[in-house]
């Protein structure tokens, strides 16, 4: 005779188990203590947790067979990873989620533009082999625009800019005085 129940009722066991959603105990053999088993609510593996096999394989099969899709943390909370360095010390560190990331043709253009002015690197770095792989190799899906194209929207962000801060400057009604001074090390 086979009964099934909800395991999380009144164990205190909760945190291994949380996951495994059914439980079956069997009594079918007689004088011998019931097998309670509990059954992966993903792979729908039936695991017996009770006895000389305690609960600590229920977590090992939620970390490695089920790939940790037990260990679902409410929203805002976080999960600590203890990471060993290679000289034996420990430390911990916060797991963080991993979120969907989309990807967006226009908004890589308009950060590569913005990278190219901050750092001041030639427009012939889009022709560069090692960019061109260091790129492939971050999301495959980007397609590398010509040193032509780059010059376009380099182009096109600073007449966007320069509307803008010529806006700023109209807005306001006091006086700007703007100074400029070049000097070298040589």
């Amino acid at each position: 005779m086979k009964n099934h129940f909800v395991v999380l009722s009144d164990q205190n066991e909760e945190d291994d188990l949380e996951g495994f959603v059914e439980v079956e105990n069997d009594t079918s053999k007689e004088n011998e203590s019931s097998i309670q088993k509990a059954k992966c609510k993903y792979c729908k593996s039936a695991l017996s947790y009770s006895g000389n096999n305690g609960t600590s394989h229920l977590l090992k099969h939620a970390k490695k067979i089920c790939s940790g899709r037990h260990l679902k943390l409410p929203s805002g909370q976080l999960q600590l990873k203890i990471k060993t360095e290679v000289d034996g010390t420990t430390s911990l560190t916060v797991k963080e989620k991993q979120k969907k990331v989309i990807f967006d043709q226009d908004v890589s253009r308009r950060e590569l533009v913005r990278m190219v002015l901050i750092h001041e690197y030639p427009l012939s770095i889009v022709d560069h082999l090692g960019f061109r792989s260091f790129v492939k190799s971050l999301n495959d899906n980007f397609k590398i625009i010509s040193r032509n194209t780059l010059r376009s929207d380099v182009m096109k962000m600073y007449n966007n800019e320069r509307i803008s801060l010529k806006d700023l400057l109209e807005a306001n009604e006091g006086r700007v005085a703007i100074t400029i001074d070049m000097w070298t090390s040589k």
